[in-house]
């Protein structure tokens, strides 16, 4: 299995990731990682309906976790989508090798600070980004292939 892209974005698949990342990736299968959109059969539909042009799989953690430790998806191609650095660092604890994360849009809500145009972030999404740089974990900002990537650790003088 390779993993194509590990995005975070909070609006999961959307035309950014269908019209942009899609194209220049050519993923064999999107992987919509989150744990409450996996167990609820509406919510499941909207994104498998969303994704019509590449086969979709929305799983839970854990199911990711398998699912990526599979060998029989050993050459599959995968674009992987999570909804924050929660989900990144729960799948980098359970040995799954990550070593780059494109953070496409964390929105603003109540609580969060900019500190990039589409990066909103608090102080526990700042922690699991600390884990992810203190692991090797390279963190880049950037919605479209066409945008220059921003570094985040530097941003958030990790570094």
């Amino acid at each position: 299995m390779a993993l194509g892209l590990v995005r975070i974005d909070d609006r999961l698949i959307h035309g950014q990731v269908l019209l942009s990342w899609c194209p220049k990736i050519k993923p064999d299968r999107i992987i919509l990682c989150h744990d409450e959109i996996a167990k609820n059969d509406l919510e499941r539909k909207i994104y498998e309906e969303a994704a019509n042009d590449y086969p979709v799989s929305i799983l839970t953690v854990e199911e990711t976790i398998r699912y990526l430790r599979d060998s029989t998806h050993e050459k599959e191609k995968i674009l992987l989508l999570v909804e924050s650095p929660r989900e990144v660092v729960a799948l980098l604890e359970a040995g799954i090798h990550i070593n780059k994360i494109n953070v496409g849009g964390m929105h603003h809500k109540a609580g969060k600070k900019s500190i990039a145009p589409y990066v909103y972030v608090d102080d526990e999404d700042i922690e699991f980004f600390k884990r992810l740089h203190e692991k090797q974990v390279v963190i880049e900002a950037q919605d479209l292939p066409s945008s220059k990537p921003i570094n985040l650790a530097k941003l958030l003088n990790f570094n």
